[in-house]
Protein backbone atom coordinates (compact mmCIF):
# COMPACT_ATOMS: atom_id res chain seq x y z
CA UNK A 1 0.00 0.00 0.00
CA UNK A 2 0.91 3.51 -0.85
CA UNK A 3 0.66 6.89 0.49
CA UNK A 4 -0.09 9.49 -2.36
CA UNK A 5 -0.36 13.05 -0.87
CA UNK A 6 -1.42 15.83 -3.42
CA UNK A 7 -0.03 18.65 -2.27
CA UNK A 8 -1.86 22.12 -1.75
CA UNK A 9 -0.48 23.38 -4.73
CA UNK A 10 -2.18 20.67 -7.06
CA UNK A 11 -5.72 21.04 -5.11
CA UNK A 12 -5.31 25.01 -5.91
CA UNK A 13 -4.96 24.53 -9.57
CA UNK A 14 -7.96 21.98 -9.72
CA UNK A 15 -5.51 18.70 -10.06
CA UNK A 16 -7.10 16.08 -7.51
CA UNK A 17 -9.69 14.63 -10.47
CA UNK A 18 -6.15 13.99 -12.94
CA UNK A 19 -4.42 12.56 -9.83
CA UNK A 20 -7.04 10.12 -8.87
CA UNK A 21 -7.34 9.41 -12.32
CA UNK A 22 -4.41 8.50 -12.81
CA UNK A 23 -4.37 6.75 -9.74
CA UNK A 24 -6.94 4.37 -11.64
CA UNK A 25 -5.96 4.15 -14.62
CA UNK A 26 -2.61 2.43 -13.47
CA UNK A 27 -4.03 -0.14 -12.10
CA UNK A 28 -4.46 0.74 -8.24
CA UNK A 29 -7.33 0.58 -6.00
CA UNK A 30 -8.12 3.77 -3.67
CA UNK A 31 -8.31 2.21 0.07
CA UNK A 32 -8.94 5.58 1.56
CA UNK A 33 -8.50 9.41 1.16
CA UNK A 34 -9.57 12.57 2.66
CA UNK A 35 -8.12 16.28 2.62
CA UNK A 36 -6.62 17.93 5.38
CA UNK A 37 -4.27 20.87 6.46
CA UNK A 38 -0.36 20.20 6.10
CA UNK A 39 1.59 20.34 9.70
CA UNK A 40 2.64 23.85 9.50
CA UNK A 41 5.24 23.86 11.78
CA UNK A 42 6.92 20.17 10.72
CA UNK A 43 6.95 21.87 7.18
CA UNK A 44 9.17 24.84 8.66
CA UNK A 45 11.09 22.87 10.97
CA UNK A 46 12.03 20.72 7.40
CA UNK A 47 12.74 24.02 5.45
CA UNK A 48 14.78 25.53 8.39
CA UNK A 49 16.48 22.33 8.71
CA UNK A 50 17.30 21.66 4.66
CA UNK A 51 17.60 25.87 4.21
CA UNK A 52 15.57 25.53 1.48
CA UNK A 53 14.37 28.92 -0.02
CA UNK A 54 12.63 27.27 -2.92
CA UNK A 55 10.18 26.04 -0.43
CA UNK A 56 8.81 29.16 0.91
CA UNK A 57 5.91 29.69 -1.57
CA UNK A 58 4.86 26.25 -1.10
CA UNK A 59 4.60 26.50 3.04
CA UNK A 60 2.74 29.88 2.45
CA UNK A 61 0.12 28.05 0.07
CA UNK A 62 -0.33 25.21 2.32
CA UNK A 63 -1.35 27.42 5.16
CA UNK A 64 -4.31 28.65 3.00
CA UNK A 65 -4.95 25.35 1.07
CA UNK A 66 -5.37 21.73 2.43
CA UNK A 67 -3.53 18.40 0.98
CA UNK A 68 -5.67 15.06 -0.09
CA UNK A 69 -4.37 12.11 1.16
CA UNK A 70 -5.06 9.27 -0.22
CA UNK A 71 -4.02 5.13 0.34
CA UNK A 72 -3.70 2.70 -2.44
CA UNK A 73 -3.51 -0.38 -3.53
CA UNK A 74 -2.13 -2.76 -6.21
CA UNK A 75 0.13 -4.59 -8.19
CA UNK A 76 3.77 -2.90 -9.36
CA UNK A 77 3.03 -0.23 -6.65
CA UNK A 78 7.03 0.98 -6.66
CA UNK A 79 6.78 1.43 -10.72
CA UNK A 80 3.37 3.33 -10.69
CA UNK A 81 4.72 5.32 -7.62
CA UNK A 82 7.39 6.33 -9.59
CA UNK A 83 5.12 7.16 -13.21
CA UNK A 84 2.67 9.20 -10.98
CA UNK A 85 5.85 11.79 -9.27
CA UNK A 86 7.44 11.95 -12.43
CA UNK A 87 3.74 13.05 -13.94
CA UNK A 88 2.68 15.06 -11.14
CA UNK A 89 6.45 16.65 -10.54
CA UNK A 90 6.25 18.65 -7.35
CA UNK A 91 2.51 18.57 -6.53
CA UNK A 92 2.46 14.91 -5.45
CA UNK A 93 4.06 13.10 -2.98
CA UNK A 94 4.06 9.59 -2.98
CA UNK A 95 5.88 7.16 -0.77
CA UNK A 96 9.23 6.13 -1.82
CA UNK A 97 9.12 2.46 -0.81
CA UNK A 98 7.22 0.04 1.15
CA UNK A 99 8.94 0.76 4.95
CA UNK A 100 8.34 4.62 4.14
CA UNK A 101 4.59 3.84 3.37
CA UNK A 102 4.09 1.89 6.23
CA UNK A 103 5.11 4.54 8.71
CA UNK A 104 3.25 7.04 6.72
CA UNK A 105 0.19 5.49 6.59
CA UNK A 106 0.26 4.97 10.33
CA UNK A 107 0.61 8.58 10.68
CA UNK A 108 -2.30 9.78 8.53
CA UNK A 109 -4.86 7.14 8.48
CA UNK A 110 -6.64 5.36 11.22
CA UNK A 111 -7.01 1.62 10.72
CA UNK A 112 -10.73 1.46 10.03
CA UNK A 113 -10.13 4.50 7.04
CA UNK A 114 -8.76 2.22 5.04
CA UNK A 115 -10.63 -0.21 3.14
CA UNK A 116 -9.73 -3.30 0.77
CA UNK A 117 -11.90 -4.42 -1.13
CA UNK A 118 -12.42 -6.42 -5.18
CA UNK A 119 -13.31 -4.64 -7.84
CA UNK A 120 -15.21 -6.46 -11.23
CA UNK A 121 -13.59 -5.62 -14.77
CA UNK A 122 -15.96 -2.53 -14.85
CA UNK A 123 -14.18 -1.26 -11.75
CA UNK A 124 -17.64 -1.90 -9.41
CA UNK A 125 -17.70 -2.96 -5.98
CA UNK A 126 -19.20 -5.83 -5.92
CA UNK A 127 -18.93 -7.52 -2.30
CA UNK A 128 -22.53 -7.06 -1.49
CA UNK A 129 -23.73 -6.10 -4.48
CA UNK A 130 -26.45 -9.23 -4.28
CA UNK A 131 -27.83 -8.44 -0.96
CA UNK A 132 -28.30 -4.92 -2.57
CA UNK A 133 -30.47 -6.23 -5.50
CA UNK A 134 -32.51 -8.51 -3.53
CA UNK A 135 -33.31 -5.39 -0.92
CA UNK A 136 -34.32 -3.55 -3.85
CA UNK A 137 -36.10 -6.02 -5.52
CA UNK A 138 -38.25 -6.84 -2.57
CA UNK A 139 -38.84 -3.50 -1.00
CA UNK A 140 -39.13 -1.56 -4.19
CA UNK A 141 -42.99 -0.80 -3.79
CA UNK A 142 -42.48 0.33 -0.37
CA UNK A 143 -41.85 3.65 1.68
CA UNK A 144 -39.36 4.33 3.55
CA UNK A 145 -41.67 4.36 6.66
CA UNK A 146 -42.70 0.75 5.78
CA UNK A 147 -39.17 -0.23 5.76
CA UNK A 148 -38.54 1.31 8.60
CA UNK A 149 -40.63 -0.17 10.84
CA UNK A 150 -40.39 -3.85 9.30
CA UNK A 151 -36.57 -3.19 10.09
CA UNK A 152 -37.27 -2.37 13.91
CA UNK A 153 -39.68 -5.15 14.01
CA UNK A 154 -36.87 -7.34 13.77
CA UNK A 155 -34.59 -6.46 16.41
Amino acid sequence: MLLIIAKPAAIAENMLGKIIQAIEKEGLSIAGMKMQSIDIHYLQNKLKNEKREEMKPQIELAKKVPAVLIAAYGEMESEVAKKLEEEFAWKLHVSSNEEVAKYELVRFFKEEEIFEYEKNGLGKVFENEQKGINFWTKNKNKSVEEIEKESKARE
